[in-house]
C-alpha cells in the first residue's frame, strides 16, 4: 500500500541581522533560498501529489509577523517572509 499525503506543514527560518544599506547579495540570496524557495518548492511537489491522488489535501505554510510588517534590522528576513505570504495567498486562489 502506498502512503498518501493529505496534510503538510512547512516552515523555514533563517535570519541575518543587518542594516539595509550594508546587506550583500549573497546574504539576501541565502535568506530567500532558506525562507522562501524551500517553502515554494515544497508546495509545488505537495500540490502535484494531491493532484495525483485526486483527493485534495491541506498545506499550512508557517510565516512570521515579519511577513506582515517590517522589522528593523531584518530587511532580507522581512522580504522573504512577505514572499511566503504572497506566494501562499496566490496558491490558495
Amino acid at each position: 500500500m502506498k502512503a498518501k499525503v493529505s496534510k503538510s506543514t512547512t516552515n523555514a527560518y533563517f535570519i541575518i541581522i543587518t542594516i539595509n544599506m550594508y546587506i550583500i547579495k549573497e546574504d539576501m540570496d541565502y535568506t530567500m533560498k532558506n525562507n522562501f524557495y524551500s517553502i515554494s518548492f515544497s508546495c509545488k511537489y505537495e500540490l502535484n501529489q494531491f493532484i495525483k491522488q485526486n483527493n485534495g489535501g491541506v498545506i499550512v505554510n508557517v510565516g512570521s509577523v515579519a511577513g506582515l510588517v517590517g522589522v528593523p534590522g531584518n530587511p532580507a528576513y522581512c522580504a522573504s517572509k512577505h514572499a511566503v505570504k504572497g506566494y501562499s495567498s496566490s496558491v490558495l486562489l
